[in-house]
C-alpha cells in the first residue's frame, strides 16, 4: 500500500499501536473520499493491498455528510513524544549546565581572572527585596576547594555594577581556605552606621540600602543586629546559613554594636563586637 505503510510496532511507544492503526484508518479514509470519484474507483466495503492486506471501511464513514467539516488528522504520537522529550531535554540539559544570569557569569570571570578556578557555576543563597531594590548572596565552589562569594545588587533598570561586595576564599599561591566553622562568622559584612540611601538622599553616594550578609557558624538559625540605642533586628537564615538583610525600620545614623548568631532554642552561637566608627575631625563636620 503506497504512501500509507504503518511503522513497525517496536518504534511505537508501548500500547498505542491499535490507536495509531485507527488514526491511520481514517486518514486514509479522508484521502480516499477526496479523490475524484468514478463509477469504477469507490470501493464499498474493502479492497486488497498489494501486499494482500485489506483495507477496511470503518462504520459510519462512508454516510458522512458532504457539508460536515472534515476530521483533521492528528498527528502522529511518536512525534508528538519526539517533541515532549527534546523540551524535556533542553530543559534538563540548561539546569545541568547552571545557566546563569549574565552579571553572574561576568563576576565568575571576573574572580577566574584573579587566579580563582571558579569553573562549576554558582547558586543564589540568599536573597531579600526592599522597594524597588533586590539584593542577593551568589556562592560558587572553587575547583581546588573553597569558594568566591558575591553580593548581587538589582535595581529598577536592572543589575547595579559592583553594588555588593565579593569575597573569595580557595587554594591559591598554596593557600587553602578553611571550612566553614562552628565558632564564627562567615563571609561577614556589614556597616558600622546604617543609613538609607536607596531614595538618592546623599547625591554622592549610590542609591542602595545599608546591608548586611554573611554565613552563620554551623548550628546557628538567626543572626541578631543590636544598635547603639538598645534596639535589635533578628533575620532568619536562608540556605546553608547564608542571610542578607536591609534595615527595615531601623532609625538613620544608628550605630551597630554587637551581631550575634542564634540557635534555634535562643541561645547564643557566637557573638561579633562592633568596634565604633572614629569620631568626626573638624573636617568632617
Amino acid at each position: 500500500m503506497t504512501g500509507y505503510e504503518i511503522p513497525p510496532e517496536r518504534d511505537l511507544p508501548a500500547g498505542r499501536l491499535s490507536l495509531l492503526k485507527g488514526d491511520l484508518m481514517l486518514q486514509i479514509e479522508k484521502d480516499l473520499d477526496d479523490r475524484p470519484s468514478t463509477a469504477s474507483s469507490a470501493p464499498t466495503s474493502s479492497a486488497p493491498t498489494a501486499g494482500g492486506r485489506h483495507r477496511r471501511r470503518l462504520a459510519g464513514v462512508g454516510a458522512r455528510s458532504v457539508a460536515a467539516p472534515a476530521r483533521q488528522p492528528r498527528r502522529w504520537p511518536k512525534v508528538a513524544v519526539a517533541t515532549v522529550a527534546g523540551v524535556l531535554v533542553t530543559s534538563g540539559a540548561a539546569a545541568a549546565l547552571g545557566v546563569l544570569p549574565e552579571p553572574v557569569e561576568s563576576m565568575l570571570s571576573e574572580f577566574r581572572s584573579q587566579g580563582f578556578e571558579a569553573n562549576q557555576g554558582a547558586e543564589r543563597m540568599a536573597t531579600v527585596t526592599d522597594g524597588d531594590m533586590t539584593y542577593e548572596v551568589w556562592r560558587a565552589p572553587l575547583d581546588g576547594g573553597g569558594q568566591c562569594v558575591y553580593d548581587r545588587v538589582i535595581g529598577p533598570e536592572g543589575d547595579i555594577d559592583h553594588g555588593g561586595g565579593s569575597h573569595c576564599h580557595g587554594e591559591i599561591r598554596g593557600k587553602v581556605a578553611p571550612p566553614r566553622s562552628p565558632d564564627g562568622f562567615g563571609e561577614l559584612s556589614y556597616p558600622v552606621s546604617v543609613l538609607d540611601n536607596s531614595t538618592g538622599t546623599d547625591p554622592e553616594s549610590t542609591p542602595l540600602h545599608s546591608v548586611s550578609s554573611g554565613q552563620l557558624p554551623i548550628g546557628a538559625a538567626s543572626v541578631v543586629y543590636e544598635f547603639e540605642d538598645g534596639t535589635t533586628l533578628e533575620v532568619d537564615a536562608q540556605r546553608e546559613g547564608y542571610f542578607i538583610t536591609t534595615f527595615p525600620g531601623v532609625e538613620d545614623g544608628l550605630d551597630i554594636v554587637e551581631i550575634r548568631a542564634l540557635a534555634p532554642d535562643g541561645h547564643v552561637v557566637t557573638t561579633d563586637h562592633v568596634d565604633p566608627p572614629p569620631p568626626l575631625g573638624p573636617a568632617d563636620d
